[in-house]
Order: C-alpha cells, then structure tokens, then sequence
C-alpha cells in the first residue's frame, strides 16, 4: 500500500504485517485493560483501531517534516520513501549541501514527534471522558517513544544523520561518521535482540508481551538498514 506526498510516494513496509498486529493485540489485550478499566470488548477494538489510525497519521507527520525541510533547504527530493513503525529510514536521504541543512532536515522528524506529543499531552490533561483520554495518552507515549529513539545517534534512526551532520560540521569528516553511525545501529540491533531473549525467557507477569514488543524492534532494526 502506498500513497503520494507531493513528489515523493510513501510506502508501508512488508514488516507491518508483523508488527501491526501485534501492536494492536497489544494495545487490546494490555493497554487499555491497564489504563482504561472496564471496558467491554466492543469498546476496547474500537479504541485499539482509532488508536492504530492515529499513530499513522503520526508516522506520516514524521515523514512529512522531513519532506517539508528538506524541500525548504532546496535538497534532493527522494522519490520513494518507506514508512516503518518508528518512523523512516534516515539512510536512504542523500547528503545535501551542507551539514546546517542535513542537521535540519534530520531533526525535523523527532521534533514534529515531540510537538504532536506535546499537543496530545495538553488534550489528556484536559481530562474530556475517558475515551479520548485513553486516546491521548497513548498518542503521548508513541510520539515521544519515536521521537527519542529516533535521536539515538546510529543509523537507521534519524539520530545517525544528526551525528554524521556534526561530525560533518565539527571534523570535517562525513563518510567515516557514516560508517560508525552503521556499526553503532548494528550494534543496537544485536542489544535489543539480546534483551527481547532475555524478557522471553523470564517467568514475571509481563515479560512474555514485553520480549515479544522488543523482538520486533530488533528486527525492525535491520530491515531499516
């Protein structure tokens, strides 16, 4: 499924039909029992689907600043960009002009993360009904989740074009940033699948949907790269 964005298509990844499911039945099954109280089951799948349609539109604003920025630093517009549960790849960017432009194009995606995030704080705290309360919360904890681990400084994460743009600035030096951005998001692949494996193994309450949440982010991890 793709849609077009201006210039650019944008295309959901084959690895939501992972992860989209197991989002929801996590969503159902843990989310809004914990947070929302007795619900009934009818109630709950609405709310769960509402909430997965949101945290779209939210993947889609990520990608869309990119896009916004970077036609406002008169940069390469790609063509094709792929729409993963954390957001968009940043390597698939290219390099533009300067390290000012491709520091703000990189952080314009974390940045409209932590604005919706922000603006969903300010309707939860509102405290309208318990519906869109559970909705807003939730669109707080997913937006500010990608918005911060999309800083982490390694690739795929937009956090490895903001660390090559430094070093690009600083030492001069942006195809060696490149490749330990590269390694670094090896690395924090290899971490959360190691940590998944550990969850799985446990016997606490939570530890079977936590492995089985993080398991997938490490896959995810190294089909972004």
């Amino acid at each position: 499924m793709s849609f077009s964005l201006g210039q650019t298509r944008l295309t959901w990844d084959v690895c939501w039909l992972v992860t989209a499911p197991l989002g929801l039945w996590l969503v159902a099954s843990v989310y809004v029992p914990l947070f929302g109280g007795n619900l009934n089951p009818w109630e709950t799948w609405l709310l769960t689907l509402l909430i997965g349609v949101l945290c779209l539109v939210s993947l889609v604003a990520h990608a869309s600043a990119h896009l916004f920025v970077a036609r406002k630093c008169k940069g390469e517009i790609i063509s094709y960009l792929p729409i993963y549960p954390l957001g968009d790849a940043s390597q698939v960017w290219p390099p533009t002009r300067t390290p000012r432009d491709d520091f703000l194009i990189a952080v314009s995606g974390p940045l409209s993360s932590g604005v919706i995030a922000a603006g969903a704080y300010l309707i939860w705290n509102m405290q309208q009904g318990t519906y869109l309360n559970l909705i807003m919360l939730f669109l707080v904890f997913f937006n500010s989740g990608v918005a911060l681990f999309n800083l982490i400084p390694f690739f795929p994460l937009d956090g490895g074009r903001l660390f090559r743009a430094i070093c690009w600035g600083l030492l001069e030096r942006p195809a060696a940033a490149t490749v330990w951005a590269a390694r670094g998001g090896k690395g924090i692949s290899l971490l959360l699948l190691l940590w998944s494996i550990f969850l799985l193994i446990q016997h606490t309450r939570h530890s079977l949907w936590a492995g089985g949440a993080t398991l997938p982010a490490s896959a995810l991890q190294r089909a972004r790269r």
